[in-house]
Parts: C-alpha cells; structure tokens; sequence
C-alpha cells in the first residue's frame, strides 16, 4: 500500500504524528484503494482477535441504539463506508449517503436529521453531495473547517469547533468561548486553517 516505515514500538504520544499522517494518507486515497486497505487491515483484527489480543471494536447496532436513547447523544449520518464524497460518482454519493440512514432506520436508530461530510474539509464534497442531502431532506450538515458558526453560514457548510486529544482545558475554554478564533483572527491566521 505504499505506506512506508511506521515506528509503532514508541509511547502513545510519540506514534500520535504519525498515525494523524497515515490517516490523513489514507483518507485521500480513491474509494477502492481505501477498501482493499481496510479489508487488509480487517483481516489482521481478526487474526488479533484469534489470539485473544485486546482489540478496538466498532459499535453495536444495539449500542448505537443505546446511545442514541440516551439523553446525551444523538446519532447522525456519516455515510455508509465513509468514502470522501467528492472522489465519487453522485450515484456512489447517493449510495452511501442514503446507506447509512437506510441502515440507522434498519436498526430502529433514531437520527437527528444532519450529515457530518467524511473527513469534513471544503474539498471532501460537492455540490452533487448537497443535492443529495437536500433530495432526502436532511436540512443541514458539518464540516470540519474549524471556527465558530455564524448567522448566515450555509446550513450544509456548518463550521465546528475543532476539539482534539491534545487540547487543554483552557484551550477547551479559549475554543468554546471564542476567545481563541478572536486571537487567531487578530494573529491573521486564515479561517479554517490553525
């Protein structure tokens, strides 16, 4: 898969960089390249699990249900393999995007009616992807450019407040406020970008 040399034997902080740059790689790859490497990746997991290794699991259809009754969280859609949407045809849009609600409905998974685009960044969909979303209806969906949402914004181009592992809790604070896009603002820093 042309991945190069990954030194996974460091501690968890030192691997993190790299592990943002092979996802990063990967995430860019065309959807059929990114399927063949996740069933790789898949095949190892279940070798893994053969010897009894601990091992990340996905979540239940029933433990999705569970979290979305609770009044904590709420499920939304996310795309049915979360290939990146714009390296698609609009029928694979409308396939994967229709997928993931179809099987939430399937699993009597209640959803609040938002999209959250794969990988989020202005260039990861299009417009054939709104169309999709507007046909369905779902009336709004997030992406990943990070900044405060502002009145006026497009509801199928909504901002978040990027919040990662390593971010402290005055960060946190600074993010949730304001505060921070008020001083990247007066940095010069462009929207969108740290």
């Amino acid at each position: 898969f042309d991945l190069g040399m990954l030194d996974l034997h460091n501690t968890v902080s030192a691997r993190l960089p790299q592990v943002v740059k092979l996802l990063e790689q990967v995430k860019s790859w065309p959807d059929e390249k990114r399927s063949r490497f996740v069933e790789y990746i898949t095949q190892q997991v279940r070798i893994i699990e053969k010897k009894r290794l601990p091992v990340f699991r996905l979540m239940t259809p029933e433990q999705i249900g569970e979290l979305a009754r609770s009044d904590i969280f709420t499920v939304g859609g996310h795309t049915d393999r979360h290939p990146i949407l714009s390296h698609l045809t609009r029928e694979r849009q409308e396939a994967e995007i229709r997928g993931c609600y179809e099987r939430l409905s399937a699993w009597d998974v209640e959803f609040a009616p938002v999209f959250a685009y794969p990988n989020g960044r202005p260039e990861d969909f299009n417009d054939d992807s709104i169309a999709i979303l507007k046909e369905l209806p779902i009336p709004a969906a997030v992406t990943t450019v990070d900044r405060h949402h502002r009145t006026g914004d497009d509801p199928y181009r909504i901002p978040r407040v990027a919040i990662g592992a390593d971010c402290t809790m005055p960060e946190f604070k600074a993010r949730l406020s304001g505060f921070f896009y008020f001083l990247r603002r007066l940095a010069g820093t462009p929207e969108g970008h740290e």
